[in-house]
């Protein structure tokens, strides 16, 4: 295949963090990274949305760093 008939991608909108950088975002956010699986749910549905909410954090990076399940994440 030649170098001129590969696509390419427009990522110019997105502005995503690492996943470090994430970290540090839902530290501040929520003042502590030991959220328990025991939470309850109203109080868990609260906390993911007002994660989803900081921008540049993925819905993946919030399952990567809070060990909640990606589907859990996705429907709060």
């Amino acid at each position: 295949m030649s170098r001129g008939s590969e696509k390419s991608f427009d990522l110019k909108g997105t502005n995503r963090s690492t996943d470090e950088e994430a970290k540090e975002k839902i530290k501040n956010a929520i003042d502590t990274l030991a959220i328990t699986q025991s939470i309850e749910k109203e109080k868990r549905d609260d906390l993911l949305r007002k994660l989803e909410a900081i921008e540049g954090l993925s819905v993946r990076q919030i399952t990567r760093i809070t060990g909640f399940n990606f589907n859990v994440v996705a429907k709060a």
